[in-house]
């Protein structure tokens, strides 16, 4: 029984943080709106909901996997609590805030090896127009595949106004000298900024695209793919927020991890109740957990048991790292 428990800690733990903040509101839409959407394995893409008509339809328009011009899409069946089960792969869940951030899913065949996979994914509807605008220090949680396998992380990413940006691994570059210190760090440019979307360069090179989003709370979003192109950074994505906690972290947040598990979270004070479904269909929960605001840094969390560390933002989105098991979750509120 312990055993059972260390795993389920372990893997499914790092759904449970998965969104606070007063800007998300409350799941419901208008009709038709297209997201421009970054999906947890590198993939960019456009995301049509229609929570009217409970329709869906996506897109795959950037890929790493080869699967440029892949397109799903069928009907939506309502939980009840504010999300939405995808017809073709009852694992996967959406979520649509009103300020304009879409949780949701995809299911693909990413390894080319006749099986499909529930990968989740994070979109904007309104990208900002202004490069200005995209400027300043985010925190980051990310998930990167190279050959010899997979890595969740955290850290800092800076947007400079000169055209350039920094990443830094578990370090925050919201202080000078950064404070605690990079781990590792990158650096490179972002060029042909149009429509709230700008190329991402490493030594002149493409990795990816980075998508900026401004909710009215003034909360700022990056979602950034990885494409491959560079050997260093992989496959994968990144997910930032700018620094900083909205008013009240509690609440009922609905998240996807990486591994494939499905979680719903009541937050409460400090205390955090999770229940879920895993990848194979095994119903978990409740498990309780702790978490502490403003650690390791201003903006992230600490979560214990289970050693996964939180970004939270005040426009609904949440995404946290779990370094042991190397899965992120991603959701909203």
């Amino acid at each position: 029984m312990k055993s059972s428990l260390k795993v389920f800690l372990l893997i499914c733990l790092p759904c449970l943080l998965i969104s606070c903040g007063g800007g998300g509101g409350s799941g419901s839409a208008t009709s038709s709106q297209t997201y421009q959407t970054v999906a947890a394995v590198g993939e960019l893409l456009t995301y049509t909901v229609d929570l009217q008509k409970l329709k869906y339809a996506y897109e795959i328009t950037e890929s790493a996997y080869g699967l440029l011009g892949s397109k799903g899409e069928g009907t939506l069946t309502a939980n009840g609590d504010g999300t939405y089960t995808p017809s073709g792969f009852s694992a996967g869940r959406f979520r649509v805030l009103e300020n304009g951030l879409m949780y949701g899913s995809i299911y693909e065949d990413f390894n080319a090896d006749g099986n499909k996979e529930v990968v989740p994914v994070l979109g904007v509807s309104n990208p900002i127009s202004s490069a200005s605008d995209a400027q300043g220090v985010y925190n980051f949680v990310s998930r990167q595949c190279v050959i010899a396998g997979c890595v969740a992380n955290y850290g800092t990413l800076k947007i400079n106004s000169d055209g350039t940006w920094q990443r830094c691994n578990r370090g925050n570059l919201g202080v000078t000298p950064a404070s605690p210190a990079c781990v590792s760090s990158s650096n490179g440019t972002y060029v042909n900024f149009s429509g709230g979307k700008a190329d991402k360069y490493v030594n002149g090179q493409k990795v990816g695209t980075f998508i900026f989003f401004k909710d009215s709370y003034n909360q700022k979003v990056i979602l950034t793919d990885l494409n491959g192109a560079d050997a260093s950074l992989g496959k994968g994505a990144f997910f930032a927020s700018s620094q900083g906690f909205p008013s009240s972290v509690e609440g009922t947040w609905f998240g996807t991890n990486t591994a494939g598990t499905v979680a719903k979270a009541v937050i409460s004070g400090s205390s955090l109740v999770d229940t879920g479904v895993t990848a194979s269909g095994m119903a978990y929960g409740p498990l309780n957990s702790t978490f502490q605001l403003n650690q390791p840094w201003t903006g992230m969390a600490t979560i214990s048991p289970g050693g996964s560390v939180g970004m939270l933002t005040g426009s609904g989105m949440g995404v946290t790292a779990n370094i042991s098991s190397n899965h992120i979750s991603i959701g909203v509120r």
